[in-house]
Order: C-alpha cells, then structure tokens, then sequence
C-alpha cells in the first residue's frame, strides 16, 4: 500500500537536505554535470537541463519497474527532487 503525498514530499525534503550537505551545492555538481554532458555531446547543457535529464531516468526506471512492484518509494523522491533542483537551477539562469 502507497502512503500519503505529504509523507513522500516531507521524505523528498529530508533527502534534499541529506545529499546537499554528502555532496555540496546543487549549482556546482548540475553545472559540472552539464559541463561533461556538453564535452560528451557537443551540445550546450545547462545545469537544469542537466538536473531535468536525471529526473527523466528515474521516470524511465519507473515506467520499466511499475507492472512488478520493483520500484520503491526512493526512486520517487529522486526523480521529485531532480524536477525541484531543475527548477531552481532554471530561475538562477
């Protein structure tokens, strides 16, 4: 059985906080992302796209997870908190 909304949200705001300080500022980690994705690419990445691009791994992890219930609640949050770091990388562009 799922939980409530505001359970995995309150879960997404206490991984955020988690990962902020394991790995630092979300602008220098999506911008050195992005960096080797443009390097890789050939392609112009920004840092929101970069973090939008991670969301949509976890969404394709879900969709190929769904029908047998592998997917826990973890892969959730990530793909809510890559949408919400896109978000704010995007209104500091």
């Amino acid at each position: 059985m799922r939980g409530k909304p505001e359970e995995l949200l309150g879960d997404c705001s206490k991984i955020l906080k988690e990962r902020g300080q394991q790995y630092g500022s979300a602008d220098l980690v999506f911008r050195a992302i992005a960096d080797q994705w443009t390097s890789h690419l050939h392609k112009d990445i920004s840092s929101s796209s970069a973090a939008l691009m991670m969301a949509q791994m976890k969404i394709a992890r879900i969709n190929q997870g769904i029908s047998d219930q592998k997917v826990g609640k973890d892969t959730y949050a990530d793909a809510i908190n890559y949408l919400a770091l896109a978000w704010s990388l995007l209104k500091k562009s």
